[in-house]
């Protein structure tokens, strides 16, 4: 069954306006104000800290060792910065 022109262009049209949509709910780009910059790193860290904290936990409750568990755990802490 060949495909009808009315429904390419159907699909045409509705394409077109999903991508007009997208397009218009993307960010432009740019610099974060410093504030909203430095609130979304703290969460960041502070995500990064309990991502950390919880695969020390699951090492030692998988019976891996407190010394090998927050050993593996460290490896991420250590590359989270410092705060100033």
């Amino acid at each position: 069954m060949p495909i009808s022109f009315r429904f390419l262009f159907l699909m045409h049209s509705k394409a077109k306006f999903v991508a007009t949509h997208a397009w218009r709910v993307l960010p432009n780009g740019g610099l974060l104000p410093n504030e909203v910059w430095w609130r979304r790193h703290r969460v960041i860290l502070a995500l990064l800290g309990a991502n950390a904290a919880a695969i020390a936990g699951l090492g030692i409750v998988n019976g891996y060792g407190i010394a090998h568990s927050v050993a593996e755990s460290s490896l991420i802490a250590l590359v989270a910065p410092r705060r100033k």
